[in-house]
């Protein structure tokens, strides 16, 4: 989850990094207020939420998801190759002081 905040913030911040480093190379200072008026200031959180929102799809896109791991579960039964699976939620819990977060295992189906 702060893996998604960060990159979400970052996405974000960008537009504001680029219009500082164009500031500070061109008028070689960014802290006068004038050189941030309200309608720039505007067109980039405009920018900002846009790229954040396109990198939100990004990641929705390109995941990968959990692996199938339906295969070696039915494989470790020791059940036919064409078993079929469901996935079973293991909740968080503690093992050894350490937190476990909670996640989907695959369990072959059980069979009539």
């Amino acid at each position: 989850m702060p893996r998604v905040i960060v990159f979400n913030a970052l996405f974000f911040l960008l537009p504001f990094g680029i219009y500082a480093a164009y500031l500070l190379a061109t008028r070689g200072s960014i802290g006068s207020a004038s050189d941030w008026p309200l309608r720039t200031i505007a067109y980039l959180a405009i920018g900002g939420a846009v790229l954040m929102i396109a990198g939100i799809l990004a990641f929705i896109h390109f995941d990968t998801g959990p692996t199938n791991d339906c295969a070696s579960a039915v494989a470790a039964a020791g059940l036919p190759p064409e078993t079929p699976c469901t996935s079973v939620y293991v909740p968080a819990r503690v093992v050894d002081g350490v937190v476990v977060e909670g996640h989907f295992e695959m369990v072959p189906m059980p069979q009539p």
